[in-house]
């Protein structure tokens, strides 16, 4: 869109990267606060306290990891702008997304089933690798197909598409 409004380039399709994830966020803050923020001052100040130190370690393990997977994933988007203009960076990008939503709400979905059942394990005091490496090996089993087609007939369907 600020393509269209200020002209096409680098500096606009950076802007308009960083707005969509401003935007994302809110969205979504938005939508958090409508469900759980009657929840959220239920929850005594005290019962906050002791709860932020159980958790505290939390944030310490997370944060960087997550800090360093958005970094890398952006970073392509970023390098691509200063070696080529900006048409081929937006179809790298568009093409990215495309191909990132099918594989986002599949490893979400899985995600959640994993982390509960290694969790549940853990509890028991049962070994992690088992399932751990029956997943890994099945999700990798499963995404063989799908990579093919999209190497051997990628550009072919998404030329229809665009």
């Amino acid at each position: 869109l600020t393509g269209l409004l200020y002209g096409s380039n680098v500096s606009w399709l950076n802007f308009g990267l960083l707005a969509g994830f401003l935007l994302k966020s809110v969205i979504q803050f938005k939508d958090f606060g409508k469900k759980n923020f009657s929840q959220l001052l239920k929850v005594k100040p005290a019962e906050q306290s002791q709860l932020a130190k159980k958790y505290s370690k939390f944030p310490i393990y997370n944060m960087p990891a997550n800090l360093i997977n958005s970094f890398f994933q952006s970073l392509p988007i970023f390098m691509l702008g200063f070696l080529f203009n900006p048409v081929v960076v937006g179809f790298y990008a568009l093409t990215r997304r495309l191909l990132d939503l099918p594989v986002a709400l599949f490893s979400l979905s899985t995600k959640r089933v994993l982390l509960q059942k290694l969790s549940e394990l853990h509890n028991e005091n049962k070994s992690l690798k088992g399932p751990f490496l029956k997943t890994t090996i099945g999700l990798f089993v499963l995404s063989i197909a799908p990579a093919l087609i999209i190497l051997f007939a990628g550009e072919y369907f998404f030329s229809l598409l665009f």
